[in-house]
């Protein structure tokens, strides 16, 4: 799973935590609370190279352990519970795509009746339009589009995550799109929407996966735009499809 790009942040809690620093030292603080999070255990070399000049009183915020690594409990203890909290979700999208699907396939093993009495026939009917409805409305999906939904899902913060069933079904749609018709690998769309959104400028733009499919000004797809900017280094052979494919994720 990639490196979540976030941890909860509790104003209320900070400002109390950092009333007894100087407004130099609680910049130090944050900064070795970044560093952590995104390097994990911290080194006295990683805090010099960092902090040059932490205070005794910043470096007090931070336990050590057996190996005389630096870290924050709070800082571990709520990455930790957001990192539980994405995996129960991301189990939850593939269970409930499962379902979905299994009951999409009793429905299509349900024989009809062959005979029915005549005063039942407009009560059947409106049986038979409403299960069609309800398989219109359902959409089933590959598993590697599933798999690939439950990749780029933690990329997200909670806040911007779909909060609806017709949600989860439009970023699938949009996954199972940019693999069928664009032809873009599901690998390469994990790994250009993490680019995205780890990136400074994209990162503050790029708020929903769908946009991958969706056109700027000039008529070009963000999936486009995105794979000419963060592009990875790849053999003669993949850059000769991908450069193949690109000619048509403008159309």
């Amino acid at each position: 799973m990639s490196k979540d790009p976030a941890f909860l942040f509790y104003s209320s809690d900070f400002l109390t935590g950092v009333s007894d620093l100087t407004f130099e030292e609680r910049g130090q603080y944050i900064t070795l609370l970044c560093l952590q999070h995104q390097k994990g255990r911290l080194s006295d070399k990683a805090i010099k190279i960092a902090v040059p000049n932490a205070t005794a009183d910043v470096l007090a915020k931070f336990k050590r352990d057996e190996k005389g690594l630096f870290f924050n409990e709070r800082l571990e203890i709520e990455s930790d519970k957001r990192a539980q909290h994405a995996e129960k979700q991301r189990q939850r999208a593939i269970s409930g795509w499962e379902k979905r699907r299994k009951r999409q396939s009793r429905n299509k093993t349900t024989a009809n009746a062959t005979a029915l009495p005549l005063e039942n026939e407009d009560e059947d009917e409106d049986v038979n339009n409403n299960r069609n409805a309800l398989k219109k409305s359902e959409k089933t999906f590959k598993k590697g589009v599933i798999d690939c939904y439950s990749k780029v899902l933690p990329l997200f913060p909670e806040s911007l995550r779909p909060r609806t069933k017709a949600m989860e079904e439009s970023w699938m749609d949009c996954i199972d799109k940019l693999s069928r018709i664009d032809k873009v690998p599901f690998e390469h769309i994990v790994f250009l929407t993490k680019q995205a959104r780890e990136d400074d400028f994209w990162g503050k733009t790029f708020l929903s996966l769908p946009k991958l499919r969706s056109k700027n000004k000039d008529k070009i797809k963000y999936i486009q735009v995105f794979h000419e900017k963060f592009k990875p280094k790849q053999s003669t052979d993949q850059n000769n499809r991908i450069k193949q494919n690109l000619k048509g994720w403008g159309d």
